[in-house]
């Protein structure tokens, strides 16, 4: 019996020993890092500083030399989109509109009076191509061009989609 109280004994005063020896090592490396944690933090505290810094004399004052190719690319697209802006509020729309529906009033009055000798195939594809809903739509609106019209009364129809003409598109190979 006594050797098993020796043993025991001597079993827990080993493990005694090493339990205070991990508690002791973990106290020690953590009020190091706890010390350092402060130090680097006080050194980033004192890092900043609130009062700016001059700016470089090689900012300041006009650039020698030619100007960068980013500053030129920019002065011309700026132009571009500057001219297109312009040009597209001083445009008469609605001049260009009249003159539109005076360009397809007289192809269609073109395709009209055409002799059937002259070109019958392009005109019987012309006319047949053209619902007759859509040709009476276009000589009413040319007809009453005077007459103010609100946006988007005029609805000419898109057609027969390539589908229903029996056309089929090719599959996506992605």
């Amino acid at each position: 019996m006594a050797g098993f109280l020796l043993g025991a004994g001597s079993g827990v005063l080993a493990g005694a020993a090493v339990y205070y020896t991990i508690s002791t090592t973990n106290a020690q490396s953590v009020s190091q890092i706890r010390q350092d944690l402060h130090t680097s933090a006080t050194l980033l505290e004192s890092s900043f500083d609130t009062t700016p810094h001059p700016a470089p004399s090689s900012l300041v004052g006009p650039r020698a030399g030619p100007p960068r190719f980013t500053e030129t690319l920019k002065q011309r697209w700026n132009a571009a989109l500057g001219g297109a802006y312009a040009h597209a509020t001083e445009t008469n729309w609605i001049a260009l509109g009249e003159e539109a529906v005076d360009g397809v009033r007289g192809q269609l009055a073109r395709l009209s009076e055409t002799e059937p000798e002259e070109e019958p195939a392009m005109a019987a594809v012309a006319v047949d191509s053209v619902p007759p809903e859509v040709i009476s739509d276009v000589v009413d609106v040319v007809e009453n061009k005077d007459a103010p019209r609100e946006r988007g009364d005029v609805h000419v129809d898109r057609g027969i989609k390539a589908s229903e003409r029996g056309i089929t598109s090719p599959k996506r190979l992605v």
